[in-house]
């Protein structure tokens, strides 16, 4: 796999369909790396990737997006 060097740079890949940040079904890899941080309290389901501020978040390509920890444990509970 790549080597994104954060959490930027693995979102930028996604966006563009990155074949290295996908696996061969088009959905994401499970083995995506984390950037710092521990696991969301809320779990990661709908959750990529993550850095110790923020969130690759979202249900396929088509609405992913980078959110703010704070913003997405609010919008879970």
């Amino acid at each position: 796999m790549k080597n994104y060097k954060n959490l930027d740079d693995l979102y930028s890949a996604m966006l563009a369909d990155d074949p290295e940040a996908q696996n061969s079904h088009s959905n994401y890899s499970a083995d995506l790396p984390m950037f710092g941080g521990g696991e969301p309290d809320t779990g990661t389901i709908e959750v990529w990737s993550w850095d110790t501020t923020r969130l690759i978040a979202g249900t396929c390509n088509d609405d992913l997006e980078i959110v703010s920890r704070k913003k997405w444990t609010g919008s879970r509970k």
